[in-house]
């Protein structure tokens, strides 16, 4: 726990990006040491940190952290992120300057709220929670500005998310192809369509 903590309260760059990018690692190949990371707080907590406070290529590094765990498809991993207040901090690098930075969010953005459609139609609820939850912190304002972005693949991208959650407000229509089943242990799994 004292190397867990010295190392996310580290004020040099290359060694926050080092911690993400071995964490990225090992998530994409061990799913399982998803658990460890929430158990473990500081570690999730510096992440947050790093994202809030940390350099453009180290807030990159975190984003694609946040994106393996989104990817895990678990509702209980990816619930304890937004829970922690992951969708906030990754709205507020929408307004960055940086592509890199807005496509990773968006990439983050996109994960979350398919989730949230995915558990609507699940639950039959008549809310997307995660749409709302975007839509408080000015999310979709965000998105809107985006899709006339000087980067193309930025342009597209918002694009392609506002049409896909919020071009019709209605109950979001799952295609077959991503319709989930939920399998023992909690996990959604998703078919081919699921990016």
């Amino acid at each position: 726990r004292r190397v867990h903590g010295q190392l996310v309260e580290t004020s040099q760059r290359e060694i926050k990006k080092e911690f993400c990018w071995i964490i990225t690692t090992i998530i994409e190949r061990k799913n399982q040491f998803i658990d460890f990371l929430i158990e473990q707080k500081i570690i999730i907590k510096g992440l947050f940190n790093f994202i809030s406070n940390a350099e453009n290529d180290v807030q990159i590094e975190v984003l694609v952290t946040f994106l393996a765990i989104l990817k895990s498809e678990n509702s209980s991993h990816i619930s304890y992120l937004i829970n922690e207040g992951c969708v906030p901090l990754i709205c507020r690098l929408l307004n960055d300057t940086d592509p890199r930075v807005i496509n990773d969010s968006l990439d983050c953005i996109d994960h979350i709220l398919m989730l949230g459609s995915v558990t609507q139609v699940h639950n039959n609820e008549n809310q997307n929670h995660f749409h709302l939850l975007f839509e408080s912190v000015g999310g979709i304002e965000s998105l809107e500005k985006l899709q006339t972005h000087a980067n193309s693949e930025v342009s597209q991208k918002s694009q392609q998310i506002f049409e896909k959650y919020f071009g019709n407000q209605q109950l979001l229509v799952i295609d077959e192809t991503i319709a989930p089943t939920v399998n023992s242990s909690g996990q959604f799994q998703f078919g081919t369509g699921f990016l």
